[in-house]
């Protein structure tokens, strides 16, 4: 009886296991076609409810992208704008940077010029003269050349002069004084005396030199209208041999000999101007001449300049003032 009760409960046990884990052939190969897409191919791709190796490879492809590679996330448009502005404000940021540095860059650039048009100003007024106002006259540009330290004839004055583009010996108005002075950016005595070194150094420098050169002639020659008496009376007493017109034009084109000779002394120095001390004393001995024209000052410079001390270099044929053979003939009797 007793084996009767349990051979019914393995029975029952038994038939338990089989509906749970046992499926038919047919249940199994119908759940495997619904796995399997549908395609010509399904039967190739699945076989028995499994997948082929093809199709397990390409599902593995798969879930392996998606762990490495999570889905994008749409940003948000509030993200988005903070991002835009933060970036905006670093350019602005960067662009301010620069124009701060350039506008400090100019800013240094124009104080190391250091001119100052009111301190030039009050500058010119230390020299003024006191009884013609927006002017500076010869005791002021006396006191102007004792604070520079130079002598009152020399050729750093002179030079001082050109570069203000003086319209009178001995003078300086206050527009030449202010334009002169900002071209050259200097507001004070120390800052010209800074200048003075290169003022000497225009004898090295040909087209500057001979730009010095000629204003000597014109700046000597207005002043020289005031102090030509001698030479007017021996021009008026010659009357007979020169005609009027020629002789206002002389006039007013020609510089004394005195003075010129006393711009030679300054503007020709002996180590660079082998004819200077020859040539005055030739002046001074023949005296040839009461005036000194344009064309007589410039050839002296250009013969300077071409022909050695010896006379090598002079061409009888060329055209040189008679002024300059008459001083190569004497100089050749000298020999």
């Amino acid at each position: 009886m007793l084996i009767g009760f349990f051979g019914k409960l393995f029975s029952i046990f038994k038939s338990f296991v089989s509906l749970f884990f046992i499926t038919s052939p047919a249940t199994t190969k119908e759940a495997s076609l619904e796995a399997c897409p549908e395609s010509p191919e399904k039967d190739q791709t699945c076989a028995g409810g499994i997948l082929s190796p093809a199709a397990a490879s390409v599902s593995d492809a798969q879930l392996a992208s998606e762990h490495l590679m999570p889905p994008k996330r749409k940003t948000s448009t509030a993200s988005t704008t903070a991002a835009a502005r933060a970036k905006k404000t670093k350019t602005e940021g960067v662009m301010s940077a620069k124009l701060r540095t350039r506008a400090t860059s100019a800013k240094s650039a124009k104080s190391e010029s250091s001119y100052n048009v009111r301190k030039c100003g009050t500058w010119f007024q230390t020299y003024e003269d006191v009884d013609d106002k927006g002017v500076i006259g010869p005791d002021g540009i006396e006191r102007l050349c004792a604070d520079l330290g130079i002598d009152v004839t020399s050729m750093e004055i002179l030079v001082v002069a050109w570069r203000l583009r003086a319209s009178r010996m001995g003078f300086f108005t206050k527009n030449e004084w202010l334009d002169g002075m900002r071209t050259l950016e200097v507001d004070s005595t120390e800052s010209l005396q800074a200048l003075l070194p290169s003022f000497r150094a225009v004898l090295d420098l040909p087209a500057e030199y001979k730009d010095l050169y000629m204003f000597a002639f014109s700046f000597a020659k207005e002043e020289d209208q005031k102090s030509l008496n001698i030479d007017v009376s021996w021009l008026l007493a010659n009357q007979a041999t020169f005609h009027s017109a020629y002789i206002g034009k002389l006039l007013l084109t020609s510089l004394s000999l005195q003075h010129a000779k006393g711009m030679w002394t300054l503007l020709c120095p002996e180590e660079k101007f082998e004819h200077i001390t020859p040539f005055l004393e030739f002046l001074n001995e023949k005296n040839p001449v009461k005036v000194i024209n344009r064309d007589q000052w410039r050839s002296f410079l250009e013969f300077s300049n071409t022909v050695k001390g010896d006379l090598t270099g002079y061409d009888e044929s060329s055209a040189w003032p008679v002024l300059l053979d008459e001083y190569v003939a004497w100089k050749r009797s000298k020999a």
